[in-house]
């Protein structure tokens, strides 16, 4: 993004990676802003907008891209693991979006949700995560209706396994050369925002060439 010519602003729970990435950005020329943020606290998402206003004055694209998941059956799903999958990755959607939606309407701007093949597949072993991400597409698709007569833009994308810290603990055995980058999702994300005046994008769905794992 900051390469297209966008200022940034990076929001996670921790701290170190995003001022990190931020510094990075700051040596290329990009304006870039490290906000700590649970997107689970309807408070702190209100401030992670608000920080951004003061920044940067309007808001043109949200990547909604906060998300965990625990591979477990069923059975050994309790409460705990339920509700913060879901927690995270679908209220925590929605908190963002309900917060950032009416400077998104002023700057006529683009929503993109990160939901994953999960939000339409289903895999053994990730009823938290396969729900919270099925709840995502619901919920990214009733949004591109409701704003598409402002001119906001609501993009879903699907991506298949993506090679990132999430898989560090994951029981089981994963090739993970054979997922996909960040990198490539980025990209993919980068072209869409950059699409001519009257030209949107509903969903891009995203598979390894050499398949599943």
């Amino acid at each position: 993004m900051g390469e297209a010519g966008a200022s940034v602003v990076l929001a996670a729970r921790s701290e170190r990676e995003i001022v990190a990435t931020t510094r990075v950005l700051v040596r290329r020329g990009t304006p870039a802003l490290a906000v700590v943020c649970d997107v689970r606290d309807s408070t702190e998402v209100v401030g992670l907008v608000a920080a951004a206003i003061r920044s940067y004055r309007k808001i043109d694209i949200v990547v909604n891209n906060a998300g965990i998941f625990r591979i477990a059956p069923i059975a050994q799903t309790d409460e705990t693991l339920w509700n913060d999958v879901l927690a995270t990755n679908l209220t925590g959607t929605y908190l963002v979006t309900r917060a950032a939606l009416p400077h998104l309407r002023r700057s006529r701007g683009h929503f993109i949700n990160i939901v994953s093949i999960a939000g339409r597949m289903a895999f053994p072993g990730n009823a938290a995560y396969c729900a919270s991400k099925w709840g995502l597409l619901g919920f990214t698709n009733v949004l591109r209706e409701e704003v598409r007569d402002a001119g906001v833009r609501v993009t879903a994308v699907l991506p298949g396994a993506i090679d990132t810290t999430s898989w560090d603990a994951a029981p089981g055995r994963w090739n993970r050369r054979r997922m996909l980058s960040p990198a490539t999702v980025a990209r993919a994300i980068v072209e869409v925002c950059t699409q001519p005046d009257g030209t949107t994008t509903d969903e891009i769905v995203l598979s390894p060439t050499a398949g599943a794992q």
